[in-house]
């Protein structure tokens, strides 16, 4: 049964159109926004699940090159690593929002919404070139 999840759970994010990820953005956003400097902690916490859930996406797409040809393979790596140092950004991001001051949240907070923002669309067009 947890398998028939995971594999439904896989196929539902292959089928994700941008669309989709953008309004899911936009949510994650809204959630984000909600948090005051007071709730530093549960931002920044929110922030690390969302990094998290993003590079369990990345894993879930390096596991699929295994099934392509040596010349695709090589392509699909090459496009996995225009991932890394928009993925790095969007930590790096994070990192400075857990170490924001009271003065600095809002544009702290708001640099690494725009961070992820840029990792979720990165991710997409990733995704939809392996399809």
């Amino acid at each position: 049964m947890v398998l028939v999840i995971f594999l439904q759970s896989v196929k539902t994010t292959a089928q994700t159109t941008s669309t989709e990820v953008s309004k899911k953005t936009a949510e994650e956003w809204d959630t984000l926004k909600g948090f005051g400097a007071n709730k530093k902690q549960e931002a920044v916490e929110f922030g690390k699940g969302l990094l998290k859930e993003t590079n369990v996406k990345i894993s879930q797409l390096k596991e699929k090159t295994v099934k392509l040809s040596d010349e695709a393979k090589a392509q699909y790596e090459k496009d996995l690593q225009t991932l890394k140092p928009v993925r790095d950004r969007a930590g790096i991001k994070l990192e400075e929002m857990k170490k924001a001051s009271l003065s600095a949240w809002e544009s702290t907070k708001k640099g690494f919404a725009a961070a992820y923002k840029e990792l979720q669309q990165t991710y997409h067009k990733t995704a939809e070139r392996l399809k």
